[in-house]
C-alpha cells in the first residue's frame, strides 16, 4: 500500500480521535498571532485578553488589571543598563520596546499558556472565574 496514503489515514484517525489539532488557516488567525505556529493557537478568550493587554501596554503601560495579584512586579522603568531585560514589567519598556507579535505559543495545560514575542515571554493562566491573567513575565530579546 502507498506509504503517503497510510500516513494520511493515520493523521485523519488522530484528528478524529482528538489526539492532534488541525492547524488553523492563516485567514482565521488574529493579527498578533500571524507569525506564530498556527497548530498552537490559544483559546479565543486568551487571544482577546492578550490583544487588550497589548493595547493597554502601548497606551500607557497600566497593565495591573491583566496580572494575577502579587504574581508579577510592575515598575515605572528599569535602570538604563537593564532597560530591555528583566523579570518585572517595566511600563516604560512596554510603551517603547515591547514587540507584541507572538512568535510561539506553548500550551502548558488547558488553563496555562506561554506566549513568546521577539522581546518578551508572558505566561497566562485561566482563573476559576474564567479570566486569563499574567502570572509570569520576562523581557529578553530572542537569542539572549
Amino acid at each position: 500500500m502507498n506509504r503517503s496514503l497510510i500516513l494520511g489515514g493515520v493523521a485523519l484517525l488522530l484528528l478524529a480521535a482528538g489526539g492532534v489539532s488541525a492547524p488553523v488557516p492563516k485567514a482565521q488567525v488574529h493579527p498578533l498571532f500571524k507569525e506564530a505556529d498556527t497548530s498552537s493557537v490559544p483559546p479565543k478568550e486568551l487571544i482577546e485578553t492578550y490583544a487588550a493587554f497589548v493595547d493597554q501596554a502601548k497606551k500607557d503601560g497600566e497593565v495591573e488589571n491583566f496580572c494575577l495579584p502579587l504574581a508579577v512586579k510592575i515598575v515605572a522603568a528599569r535602570p538604563e543598563k537593564s532597560a530591555e531585560r528583566g523579570d518585572d514589567i517595566s511600563k516604560a519598556f512596554l510603551q517603547k520596546g515591547f514587540e507584541a507579535d507572538v512568535w510561539s505559543v506553548r500550551k502548558v495545560s488547558d488553563e496555562c499558556y506561554l506566549l513568546r514575542t521577539p522581546t518578551t515571554s508572558i505566561s497566562f493562566i485561566q482563573t476559576k472565574s474564567g479570566a486569563w491573567k499574567v502570572y509570569r513575565y520576562t523581557d529578553r530579546a530572542m537569542g539572549c
